[in-house]
């Protein structure tokens, strides 16, 4: 069985001294920290592929848009309209795991290291 009543232990009882609770506390911070194309180091006009086919592109047209098919859509939207092309009928992908810019999947850019999301 499993505990459905979450338990709160102080910082004292899992032995974290000052020094990691201001790093665990950053952490929790850069995690949190909105994902644009201009955080990524990505300036409007920049042309991204898609990662399953090279032949398929989009380009940027501000921080959290991009220009695909005669449409202004999220990177997630428009790698869906690919896959969805492709056969697929899966209800949502990441867009920063189907596009690349310059050869590095944007969900590699930058040092933030997870599958988020650039906020919408």
């Amino acid at each position: 069985m499993v505990a459905i009543t979450p338990v709160e232990l102080t910082d004292e009882e899992q032995a974290i001294n000052a020094s990691e609770r201001k790093e665990i506390d950053q952490a929790k911070r850069r995690r949190r920290d909105v994902r644009t194309f201009s955080t990524l180091g990505i300036n409007a006009g920049a042309t991204l592929t898609f990662t399953k086919d090279d032949q398929i592109t989009c380009t940027v047209v501000s921080n959290r848009k991009v220009f695909f098919q005669g449409e202004e859509l999220s990177p997630s939207a428009a790698a869906l309209k690919v896959v969805h092309g492709m056969g697929y009928k899966w209800p949502a992908v990441s867009g920063m795991d189907y596009w690349e810019y310059e050869g590095v999947k944007l969900s590699q850019i930058g040092d933030q290291g997870d599958d988020d999301e650039l906020t919408e």
